[in-house]
């Protein structure tokens, strides 16, 4: 995956489950008719991603995301957040 935010950017390999993305599509399908109001998507370790659309009105949202890097360096945990 790769992420653009303002001035920061990388890349972070994450997994998702078939069925936590198939949940996701179907939930984006009922948004568009108003049935749901909030649609989230995790990544297997759950810390990892979390996106949520949060409806506001007329066919917009608001998103709300958390994407979390870790690495070791010099044998230290360096954890990266991007939310």
């Amino acid at each position: 995956m790769n992420i653009k935010d303002d001035q920061f950017a990388g890349q972070v390999e994450i997994w998702i489950d078939q069925e936590e993305l198939n949940r996701f599509i179907e939930g984006l399908l009922k948004a568009e008719n108003g049935e749901v109001e909030h649609i989230s998507l995790r990544a297997i370790s759950e810390e990892e991603l979390e996106v949520t659309f949060m409806d506001q009105r007329m066919g917009r949202y608001e998103i709300a995301y958390s994407i979390k890097n870790r690495r070791y360096s010099r044998n230290r945990l360096i954890e990266t957040t991007l939310k």
